[in-house]
């Protein structure tokens, strides 16, 4: 409950006036602006920052932080969304990452890059995802997700598996 803040290296949960909780980069949380915080469907809490990559947060483990493939798309982050196949959309700089839940659960726990990454960048037609905000939103369906680049507006589609980008041109 209550509200979640993202600064840099820092998130905080607010009842009413009163800060409630503080994590910071000591206790794991990534040191770089958080610019979105997302809870899963066990309540976990997801931290995605744009220069320090994705983090989970839960009350009985912690902060604890994705390992990464040392791609583009993992370190510039700016936005988060979980999709009704429970798969981790992440907007980045790299374009858009696309992340089976359970996958990112297993590698965290095994401390191991994630496998099978769905990588959507510019060869598919998807520039940096860095266009402001919102910077996403779905259709009424869930079935397109629509993300702002510094290229315009980009749409691509959450069947599995991912793909279909189209763009809209404005």
């Amino acid at each position: 409950g209550g509200i979640w803040i993202g600064q840099t290296g820092v998130v905080t949960r607010l009842e009413e006036t009163t800060r409630t909780l503080q994590l910071t980069v000591a206790d794991g949380v990534p040191d770089a602006p958080i610019r979105a915080l997302v809870f899963d469907a066990d309540s976990a809490l997801w931290l995605a920052s744009y220069g320090d990559g994705l983090a989970r947060y839960d009350a009985r483990r912690g902060v604890r932080r994705v390992p990464q493939r040392g791609r583009q798309f993992e370190q510039l982050l700016s936005a988060l969304r979980i999709d009704r196949r429970d798969r981790l959309w992440l907007l980045g700089d790299g374009g858009i990452m696309v992340l089976a839940r359970s996958e990112v659960n297993a590698a965290i726990a095994a401390g191991r890059p994630v496998r099978g990454a769905v990588d959507i960048g510019a060869r598919q037609g998807v520039p940096e995802g860095n266009g402001g905000f919102p910077n996403t939103w779905y259709d009424a369906e869930g079935e397109q997700w629509w993300v702002a680049t510094v290229d315009g507006v980009v749409s691509v589609s959450t069947e599995a598996p991912p793909g279909e980008v189209r763009r809209l041109h404005v």
